[in-house]
């Protein structure tokens, strides 16, 4: 049988470059998951994403607020075992606004100072 060994990158990463350089941590933006999500992977025109935006905005809501929350749980966990920084992308409508917020919200309430 064999055993399954779990390494964590960012420590492998923290302790090879030690204090010379602070680790950069990465999660996708809630929005953009959601696009992969609803289109299947990459899309040019976005025309599913946009017509359940469209046609029903309490799914993509719903879709984007549980996504938020396992964001965030990621970003919190990324800075537990030693990233310096959680970097999310995103570049979505002032309406979603309330989701990037909700993220950064949820994550100072475990780490104030950052």
């Amino acid at each position: 049988m064999l055993a399954c060994v779990c390494v964590c990158p960012f420590t492998q990463v923290a302790a090879e470059v030690g204090s010379t350089a602070a680790v950069l941590g990465f999660v996708g933006a809630p929005f953009t998951l959601a696009t992969y999500i609803v289109e299947g992977g990459s899309s040019q025109n976005f025309a599913h994403v946009k017509r359940l935006a469209f046609g029903q905005p309490a799914v993509l809501h719903a879709l984007l607020d549980k996504l938020a929350d396992n964001v965030a749980d990621y970003c919190r966990y990324q800075v537990r075992v030693c990233v310096y920084v959680c970097v999310c992308v995103t570049l979505t409508r002032a309406c979603y606004a309330h989701i990037v917020k909700s993220l950064t919200n949820s994550i100072r309430l475990c780490f104030p100072g950052l």
